[in-house]
């Protein structure tokens, strides 16, 4: 999981010039394109509710 995390924030690096916490949930799957325009959109009330996968994942990614 670590060289995976680390190799999509270079990736994002090289592609964005940044590397944000959501592109880098998006790129790993961890939460999909239209589950984010939901959140957006104020129809889910928190992010952590609707990505995949359990806390201590989301620690270790952050």
């Amino acid at each position: 999981m670590q060289s995976k995390v680390r190799q999509t924030v270079h990736r994002l690096i090289n592609e964005k010039g940044y590397a944000s916490l959501l592109d880098l949930f998006l790129k790993l799957e961890k939460i999909t394109p239209k589950l984010v325009e939901e959140w957006r959109f104020g129809r889910v009330p928190y992010l952590e509710r609707v990505l995949h996968g359990n806390l201590a994942q989301f620690s270790f990614i952050m």
